[in-house]
């Protein structure tokens, strides 16, 4: 049988019933995950089918149970697998529309936007995570580019996605445009991992650039904020590497020095005011009012992360 006869028997197939129809689809998109013509048509049909409130969240879902599947056949086997999958996420997906991943990503887009734009809470960030790190493994340098600049517009107040972007402006060389991203990235960094990334990246910026007693405060300040191994020997190793490049002999800096440095090129010495703000209002709120123990342990742990804030701390003890 040729690839459309194959596609026109699936589609007779279909018996009108959503519940029944989009399963048998899935199984079929499994059977002919080696020809791209059929996955590509089937995903199409999938979404179809579907009514029109429920096609992002199932793809979404069509595409984490396919990534599960397939994370041990390698990057060449997930990619021709989830690509269709994609194609038809990015055809639904609204360009006016800002996802949000979490409640705070919620938060903060009320805050920095005052109502203007649209929202829609689904998690689009760990899919297009995901398929951006396929298309990088795959060879598709440009391609990962231009899925991540879309992610970047498409998630305005998820710092990972405005990091990975600076980081792209730092590798191109683009200096001007990675400062200006960077200071635009301050105010939505709400856990130690992202402004610590934001740290790292300015340290980068100002070793590259031969500003060594900058970047050297740059990554005291990553230092004082990343809480993962892995990510703590890296900036270790790049400090270590400041030192051994600087023609004069450098010192570690005080937090006086940090400040005229942060002050100098405008950027923060730790976390936003708003975000420490709207947090602790919010998780003493759910904790007092709504009596509502997860939501409050979600907005607590936000400032106790960024701060070792000792209230923080008593109320997230009094919550277990």
């Amino acid at each position: 049988m040729t690839n459309e006869e194959i596609i026109s028997e699936i589609k007779a197939n279909l018996t009108g019933d959503f519940e029944k129809d989009l399963p048998y689809l899935r199984s079929k998109i499994e059977e002919y995950a080696d020809n791209e013509e059929i996955r590509t048509a089937l995903a199409h049909m999938a979404a179809d089918i579907m009514p029109e409130e429920m096609q992002l969240p199932v793809l979404l879902d069509m595409f984490r149970d396919c990534k599960e599947s397939v994370k041990e056949q390698g990057p060449k086997k997930a990619f021709e697998e989830l690509s269709p999958i994609m194609e038809a996420i990015e055809e639904i997906i609204d360009d006016d529309t800002a996802y949000i991943n979490e409640p705070f990503e919620e938060i903060l887009f009320e805050h920095i936007y005052k109502g203007h734009g649209k929202a829609l809470r689904q998690p689009i960030a760990d899919v297009y995570l995901s398929y951006i790190s396929l298309l990088s493994a795959n060879g598709f340098e440009e391609e990962a580019k231009g899925a991540l600049a879309r992610a970047k517009r498409l998630c305005p107040v998820n710092a990972r996605f405005a990091l990975l972007f600076a980081g792209q402006l730092l590798f191109d060389g683009y200096l001007n445009d990675f400062l200006d991203t960077i200071r635009e990235t301050f105010p939505i960094c709400f856990t130690p991992r992202t402004l610590a990334g934001c740290y790292s990246e300015l340290g980068k910026y100002f070793s590259d650039r031969e500003l060594y007693r900058e970047s050297l405060a740059a990554y005291t300040l990553s230092l004082k904020y990343e809480k993962h191994p892995a990510f703590r020997e890296d900036t270790e190793e790049a400090i270590k590497e400041v030192y051994e490049n600087s023609a004069e002999e450098l010192t570690e800096p005080t937090p006086e020095e940090i400040e005229a440095i942060a002050e100098k090129y405008d950027f923060p010495t730790g976390p936003s005011v708003e975000i420490l703000g709207y947090a602790k209002a919010f998780g003493v709120h759910f904790q007092e009012n709504e009596k509502i123990p997860d939501a409050a342990r979600y907005f607590l742990t936000i400032v106790y992360d960024l701060t070792g804030d000792e209230d923080a701390k008593k109320r997230l003890d009094s919550l277990k």
